[in-house]
């Protein structure tokens, strides 16, 4: 009982001083930014070029077709023609097929090869049965048996099979044909051929390269049982049943022998050149060559052949043997039949442009519509211009360029909102000291200023605020009492009637509560993102901006100008965001990006595609230096061998970034927490299990992603933190789950993300849409505080705290052996004595930092965490029950309700009783007289009793009473009762009590509880109610005024 007392109590004060600590994600790092002033704060016009950029530029469409998203072929045109001098495939060569066409993608075009047979095609079947072998050189010929086995296939209605791999997409999608018998005249071939034995009959299919002397690869079609058979052929994707819609194009050949196909494959451009010797008549190509002439397949083109091009996914082709129109000229039944479909040099000449859908939006930076989206279209060989607009109170922030699905294009002018910021400096009885200042900072941004001196004032304290709002921050100057001396007469005696008056030249440093702040005005406004200016910093972590004071909105002329303090190290020269954002020299970084390269290019050689180990080779390599022999990352990873490439130089390198202070970035520890997240032993993963068990994975939080934070962040907090601990595992963080490098190989993303400029700021913002992604878009803050917490309950979380203390009781136990007396002067009585110094010195200070501000951030983060909680249940209740029955409801109910019932009612109310009601009653009765009223009684008084009243009477006696009675009463209790109360009551106890005692404990409750939910509630509650109650209520009236008035004039 005693240690879960001790444990309990350690516990509560570890989540007490978790409170203290902050990674801001909502309210993410400053970006340095030069502040604007009014009239030169409209935003830039920025532009993107869409398209081919090296064709010239075209103007957008509009796209009348937003709404569909489904591929089509709007325009075909034909071009060029054939050439009656060659045979064979040239006889087409000259013919071009120029389409236009919307929504295309790779997905919709075909290989060079086109549809063909290739080495991996092969045939199934799904219906029917297998009836032997097809090959038979008797019945189908030397020159049109397959030199390999060919299976013949029941072609009864309804039998079907899969041609597998008969060709691939530009996008790598593998197709297949699907065949089903659709229509066949096999029975009366039986009954009347006379060619019906028992040799295997049926459907076969095989490849053109295995018909001896040819040499294409075209689906070769053998049937031996039936004069005219029909299939229905669909363009799968391979191994499913879904049609994958694509451009084809063919030149058909070997339609000899007075055969003839129908088929609705050309279903865009279909050519029969009349030295084909073919015609269509009915839907029916067929074969006009007299008697019965054989052909050679394309060796004869153009004889047997023409040329066609669809956009198809499905097709049906019926083949006759011979023709309905020859069958009395030449032949009745065949022995057996062959045609070809398809092939590699069998295919036409295509341009295709495709016409992509353009969205442009214009919004905030939390995505809401400022302006309505527009919809164009363009072609993909074309250039286009996108320019964003100039929205009122709104700054271009940002410009994201989406490539969705479909080939669509998104555009996306990002704007921050503009806030105007007035600062104003006056003395205790308003008057102003020198002018105001007034400019625009955008949302979000910290504003910091520090108000200059002013000779015989004490200088206000310095304003700082996260601009939420306009700000409009009055600076009251007090003025310094100012000492009397006697000055001595001449006799030696003192004049009490005569004084000199000494007048300081500065604040006296001697005066606790005057700020010793420099002459200039400073003014440093920070922001998120990366779309402002960014400024050079000598000292890489300074956030602010000074801004001269005498910078004015009224002086137009005046250029803002940006000064950084003095650094405090070393200035770096380099323009290497690597070396800028590391600390590392050019050296360390070549030697550090060439081992991880290495060892990158090794595992991706080892592995292949397998992500997942080549990240744990790579985090193994940069990890294992100073934790291979640490025993608890041992229990977790398997950090394997050493790596062939970890030269000694790369060994010191590595022990240096993680012990070295210089640097700003830990590697090892960086990349332990991402090995271990990876697969290691079954031993090894079942500890790590174990060890992310909490009770808030019951609420959402797997023990991985519990496990990966006290690796990391809560680790650190648990046990000893600095700023390059901080920096570096919410790097770890980064790297692990942003959609920017999470997909990424480590040495890449590693490479990728410490090149990035002004990775100070994007930072947080990464950071943050982590957080935001991870939180279901609920809330970051959040989420953030409820990971840590489930990470502080966690098996692993409570072992550190534990192990923590045990070491502090075993270093204490080791030093209390060795000398009794230091060591209870060390951990004891100097902790006492300077907690008791402390007090004495300033005990509210002293409260603030031990009790109300742990006390009020432990109860800002419970807060936070639970609202988290709640509003993922509330998300998730809206989405899956209110939503739904909300909109059946409305669709259902409601609407058919108030369309059907209401508003017929009110309908027949306002224009049957109503409108008669207003026009033959009200307005003939009323109207008169109250003309009459006005004339003769209203106007008359008012001008002849009120007025006059007023003027003469009424306002001597307020002016007089103004002036003699309120406004010195007025000054005697402001200068006798309300300035001394303040000055001796409020200033000095009120105000302290407030800042040390309420303020730590209220404020941080309301920015991470209250706030939010006042904003959730403003969102999800009164803005709903307020439109739905315009929509349905205040619109319908306005509506029937404003008709109503129209029908008057």
């Amino acid at each position: 009982m005693k240690l879960f007392v001790k444990y309990g109590i350690f516990l509560f004060a570890t989540v007490l001083s978790m409170g203290t600590y902050r990674v801001m994600a909502d309210e993410l790092s400053p970006v340095n930014t030069e502040s604007s002033v009014e009239g030169r704060t409209k935003s830039k016009v920025s532009e993107i070029i869409v398209g081919n950029p090296t064709s010239s530029m075209s103007k957008l469409k509009e796209d009348s077709d937003k709404n569909k998203s489904e591929p089509s072929i709007t325009k075909v045109e034909v071009s060029g023609g054939v050439n009656p001098s060659e045979t064979g495939v040239d006889f087409f060569k000259d013919v071009e097929i120029n389409l236009e066409g919307n929504n295309l993608t790779d997905d919709n075009f075909l290989s060079k090869e086109g549809l063909h047979w290739s080495d991996k095609t092969y045939v199934e079947i799904e219906k029917g049965t297998e009836n032997g072998l097809l090959n038979d050189s008797e019945r189908f010929g030397e020159d049109n048996t397959p030199s390999t086995p060919v299976t013949a296939y029941s072609n009864n209605v309804g039998d079907s099979g899969r041609i597998n791999f008969v060709g691939k997409t530009l996008s790598g999608i593998d197709l297949d044909l699907l065949w089903t018998v659709i229509e066949s005249d096999k029975d009366e071939w039986a009954s009347n051929s006379g060619f019906h034995d028992s040799r295997p009959k049926g459907l076969g299919f095989s490849g053109e390269q295995f018909i001896p002397g040819a040499t294409g690869n075209s689906i070769v079609v053998l049937y031996n049982n039936a004069s005219n058979l029909a299939l229905n052929y669909q363009i799968v994707k391979h191994g499913t049943k879904i049609e994958q819609p694509v451009v084809v194009s063919f030149i058909s050949t070997d339609i000899d022998v007075a055969q003839g196909v129908q088929t609705n494959l050309a279903n865009l451009v279909e050519i029969i050149p009349t030295e084909s010797n073919l015609v269509k008549e009915d839907g029916i190509i067929y074969d006009t060559t007299p008697g019965v002439v054989g052909l050679n397949g394309s060796k004869d083109l153009p004889k047997g052949g023409y040329l066609g091009a669809g956009f198809i996914s499905n097709f049906d082709y019926t083949f006759y043997s011979p023709a309905p129109k020859r069958v009395n000229d030449s032949y009745y039944y065949p022995i057996a039949v062959r045609y070809d479909i398809f092939g590699s040099s069998l295919q036409a000449n295509i341009n295709t442009r495709v016409s992509k859908p353009i969205i442009v939006q214009y919004v905030d930076k939390y995505g809401k519509e400022l302006r309505k989206t527009e919809f164009y279209k363009g072609f993909d060989d074309e250039s286009y211009k996108v320019e964003s607009l100039n929205i009122p109170n709104y700054r271009l922030a940002d410009v994201k360029r989406l490539t969705e699905n479909k080939g669509r294009t998104r555009i996306q002018f990002v704007y921050q909102k503009e806030l105007p910021v007035t600062l104003k400096f006056q003395d205790e009885t308003g008057k102003d000291l020198y002018g105001a200042l007034t400019y625009k900072v955008l949302e979000g941004q910290r504003l910091k200023h520090t108000p200059k001196k002013v000779e015989g004032y004490v200088t206000p304290a310095i304003f700082d605020t996260l601009v939420g709002g306009a700000v409009e921050k009055i600076f009251v100057y007090t003025k310094i009492p100012q000492p009397k001396i006697i000055v001595p007469t001449s006799k030696g005696k003192s004049d009490v009637n005569k004084e000199k008056v000494i007048k300081p030249q500065q604040s006296p440093s001697y005066l606790p509560f005057v700020s010793q702040a420099n002459s200039n005005h400073s003014v440093a406004t920070v922001s998120v993102g990366n779309y402002v200016p960014s400024v050079s910093y000598s000292y890489p972590r300074s956030n602010q901006v000074q801004i001269n004071e005498s910078q004015r909105v009224n002086d137009v002329q005046s250029v803002y100008s940006t000064q950084v303090e003095s650094p405090k190290q070393e200035e770096i020269t380099t323009n290497d965001p690597f070396l800028t954002n590391t600390k590392m020299n050019q050296d360390e970084k070549k030697l550090f990006l060439d081992y991880i390269r290495a060892v990158g290019d090794e595992a991706r050689e080892k592995y292949g595609n397998d992500r997942d180990k080549i990240n744990h080779t790579i985090a193994n390599a940069i990890a294992r230096v100073p934790y291979a022999n640490d025993g608890l990352q041992s229990m977790t990873n398997d950090f394997g061998e050493a790596p062939e490439h970890l030269s000694q130089d790369v060994n010191d390198l590595l022990y240096q970034l993680h012990r070295n202070s210089k640097y700003s970035i830990d590697f090892p520890h960086l990349a332990a927490p991402i090995a271990t997240s990876y697969k290691s032993s079954s031993l090894k993963e079942k500890l790590k299990f174990f060890a992310g068990l909490s009770p808030f994975n019951f609420l959402g939080l797997s023990p991985k992603t519990l496990l990966f934070q006290n690796n990391s962040l809560t680790g650190d907090l648990l046990t000893t933190i600095d700023e390059k601990d901080t920096l570096t595992d919410m790097d770890a963080f980064i790297l692990k789950y942003h959609r920017d490098f999470k997909d990424l190989d480590l040495d890449l993303a590693i490479e990728k993300y410490y090149s990035t400029d002004g990775l100070e700021q994007k930072r947080q913002e990464y950071y943050y849409q982590v957080l935001k992604e991870q939180s279901g878009d609920t809330t970051a803050e959040g989420y953030k505080d409820f990971l840590l917490l489930g990470s502080i309950l966690s098996l692993s979380g409570l072992a550190l705290m534990g192990m923590k203390k045990y070491n502090e009781a075993k270093a204490f136990k080791k030093r209390l052996k060795e000398d009794p007396s230091v060591a209870l002067r060390e951990y004891i009585w100097n902790p006492l004595k300077s907690g008791v110094a402390s007090f004495n010195k300033h005990p509210l200070k002293f409260i603030e930092d031990h009790i109300t501000a742990p006390i009020g951030n432990t109860l800002a983060t419970l807060g936070s965490a639970g609202l988290y909680v709640g509003a993922k249940i509330v998300k998730t209740v809206n989405d899956k029950l209110v939503k739904p029955v909300v909109t059946f409801l409305s669709t259902n109910v409601v609407k058919p309700l108030y369309n059907g019932v209401a508003k017929p009612a009110i309908d027949f109310t306002v224009n049957k009783v109503a409108k008669p009601l207003y026009q033959k009653v009200i307005k003939p009765v009323v109207k008169p007289i109250v003309n009459f009223a006005y004339n003769t009684v209203a106007k008359p008084l008012y001008r002849g009793v009120i007025k006059p009243a007023y003027n003469h009477v009424m306002k001597p006696i307020a002016k007089g009473v103004y002036n003699n009675v309120l406004k010195p009463v007025a000054t005697f209790a402001n200068r006798t009762v309300v300035k001394p109360v303040y000055n001796y009551v409020v200033k000095p106890v009120v105000k302290p009590v407030y800042n040390h005692i309420v303020k730590p404990i209220v404020k941080p409750i309301y920015q991470k509880v209250v706030r939010p939910i006042a904003r959730a509630t403003n969102r999800y509650v009164i803005k709903p109610v307020v439109s739905t109650v315009k929509r349905w209520i205040v619109n319908p009236i306005k509506n029937w005024f404003g008709n109503r008035k129209g029908k008057r004039r």
